[in-house]
């Protein structure tokens, strides 16, 4: 069975024309890793690449790709 029980909002411009502006791999660890997220969006087997942020009133997770972070919130 192969379902994404969790859906990317939409990306701003802002965000896609920084995507779109990285070299082919790092595009290509970017996309992987949004994949990972619609299926495991707060674990991951590097406990260093998913992890949760401190002091905050929303559970938001932040993914690391190198010196690239995205910041995840779970509804």
């Amino acid at each position: 069975m192969n379902h994404q029980p969790f859906t990317l909002e939409p990306l701003s411009r802002k965000i896609e024309n920084f995507i779109k502006r990285r070299d082919q791999a790092t595009g290509e660890r970017i996309n992987t890793a949004f994949e990972y997220i619609t299926h495991s969006p707060f674990h991951h087997e590097n406990p260093t690449t998913i992890r949760r942020l401190r002091g905050r009133t929303k559970e938001l997770y932040r993914y690391r790709i190198g010196n690239i972070r995205f910041i995840t919130e779970r509804i």
